[in-house]
């Protein structure tokens, strides 16, 4: 199995469009939910060619600070696992990274 990939970036300055692209099936879902929804802003900008590729998302962010706070709230309301926020780019984007657990390493291919 695939570890899930998630990263949300700006595209150009730290207020405007951000790109959120994930490989999480979850997050996936929510999205994609959130853009059939009418005054929606957020909009499917890209996928790959097979199911394993990442689906990336673009909404426009007042600040970082905005973008950051909905990726943890939304991360948090739907994950109990802890996780950490990398900082990517130019201080205008961050990956997640989930803390992995004994469950996990099992579906992934067995523990050592």
């Amino acid at each position: 199995m695939r570890k899930h990939e998630t990263s949300l970036f700006a595209e150009d300055q730290h207020s405007g469009p951000y790109r959120l692209q994930t490989t999480d099936k979850r997050l996936i879902e929510k999205i994609n939910g959130l853009t059939k929804q009418k005054r929606s802003p957020w909009k499917i900008v890209g996928r790959g060619l097979k199911k394993s590729d990442p689906m990336i998302f673009c909404c426009t962010f007042s600040s970082s600070t905005e973008a950051r706070e909905w990726l943890e709230r939304t991360i948090m309301r739907m994950d109990a696992r802890s996780y950490t926020l990398k900082p990517v780019g130019v201080g205008y984007g961050w990956e997640v990274s989930w803390q992995s657990s004994g469950d996990e390493q099992l579906l992934e291919g067995g523990a050592q």
